[in-house]
């Protein structure tokens, strides 16, 4: 039981900071960017990035609410 637990939260964790990388006022992943791109302007890859926000949600609220989703596949390699 502690495996699946262990297991969740990490997956909870990676799909969090992944929203917390693309989303203002942090941004990173939109400043490394911005860094790389400098004719496009900050706030037009903010923009770029609104479309991955509502399904990062989507998947932060369906392991939550069904975490059995999430640890299926290890349970199935490990036992």
């Amino acid at each position: 039981m502690i495996f699946h637990t262990c297991c969740l939260r990490h997956k909870l964790f990676a799909f969090v900071m992944q929203l917390g990388l693309i989303t203002p006022p942090v941004g990173m992943n939109c400043y490394v960017i911005s860094g790389i791109a400098r004719d496009i302007p900050l706030q037009v890859i903010f923009k770029g990035s609104a479309p991955f926000i509502i399904p990062l949600l989507i998947a932060i609220a369906i392991c939550t609410a069904f975490p059995i989703l999430t640890t299926w596949l290890p349970t199935a390699f490990y036992g």
